[in-house]
């Protein structure tokens, strides 16, 4: 059976399809007034949706614009603290040095002043000793002795004002305090070291209570050495005492530079000086070390020790030989 078509039919009908066209129409516009306050108010709760997320984004955006002029402002800050810090860590350095320099101007000043004192105190303690080796008698002296400004015997205070000036003046000061008050002493002169022991065997026997030589006993040889020492030995009192000072070559450098020095320099270890000074009849020897030179190497050790005493051990020694008879 074919499917009824009583719609179609029906439209067909003037009267009655006016009237069913128009029911439609109602209907349709009403479903479509219906329609479109739906749409309405989508699109409002759309367009309210959309505001609130352009009111949302607007707040990040002035929040993520306050982070960014704060972090700018801290890191404006640090920089400022840092490159305050690094001013007064500059103005602090500069104000030290200028303290250093200020002091070590100060501390040259003082030297400058108490040198000059000093060298005035010692060249006038030279004086004196010239004045009397011009005063003193000469007429028993040799003629090579007498043409060689051969010194008299002074006082143990003057013969140390002499040394005040020394490298080694508190060595000095110390040896001569094993002198009685009334020492004489003579010191021997650096220009002719040759000559002493002549010098010395035209002295009266134990005329002396000691001997110094502050310099010019490397110049001589063995021969010179031990003969100097048995002159010393007659002219010496009970007691007396011979003081030599040579350069120590138990340095490397010393012995370096007493190398290299030519002929006529004569490089005397304390121990081989101690053996030739016994052998002439001065007993005993005692030997003072002087002078010694700043660590050239750091730490601990054998090796570092071993080092240490070859380049930076005692530059010169004091060899003091006694009279003991």
């Amino acid at each position: 059976m074919g499917e009824s078509n009583w719609r179609h039919r029906l439209g067909r009908v003037p009267v009655l399809g006016n009237l069913a066209a128009g029911l439609r129409g109602v209907y349709s516009l009403r479903a479509w007034r219906a329609s479109l306050r739906q749409d309405i108010a989508d699109l409002r709760r759309d367009l309210q949706t959309a505001s609130a997320r352009l009111d949302h984004l607007d707040r990040l955006r002035e929040e993520l614009q306050a982070r960014q002029e704060r972090a700018f402002e801290a890191q404006a800050d640090r920089l400022s603290q840092a490159r305050a810090a690094e001013q007064a860590e500059r103005d602090a350095w500069r104000r030290d040095i200028e303290a250093w320099l200020g002091e070590q101007a100060e501390r040259g000043e003082r030297r400058l002043a108490a040198g000059t004192w000093q060298a005035a105190q010692v060249q006038s303690a030279l004086d004196q000793v010239r004045a009397v080796v011009r005063d003193s008698r000469r007429a028993s002296e040799p003629a090579d002795i007498r043409g060689g400004d051969w010194p008299a015997a002074v006082s143990g205070a003057v013969a140390l004002a002499a040394l005040a000036e020394d490298v080694d003046a508190a060595s000095w000061r110390e040896w001569q305090t094993l002198l009685p008050d009334d020492a004489r002493v003579l010191v021997l002169p650096s220009e002719t070291p040759t000559a002493w022991a002549a010098g010395l065997q035209a002295l009266p026997t134990g005329s002396l209570n000691a001997i110094l030589a502050p310099a010019g006993a490397g110049a001589l040889d063995a021969a010179g050495m031990r003969a100097l020492a048995r002159a010393a030995a007659a002219v010496l009192a009970p007691g007396g005492q011979l003081a030599l000072r040579l350069d120590n070559p138990e340095n490397a450098a010393v012995a370096a530079a007493l190398c290299s020095a030519g002929p006529g320099v004569f490089a005397w270890t304390p121990d081989a000086l101690t053996s030739a000074l016994r052998e002439a009849g001065l007993s005993p020897v005692a030997l003072w070390r002087l002078d010694p030179a700043p660590p050239v190497l750091e730490g601990e050790g054998e090796a570092v020790a071993a080092v240490n005493r070859l380049l930076a051990g005692p530059r010169r020694f004091l060899a003091v030989a006694g009279r003991d008879d």
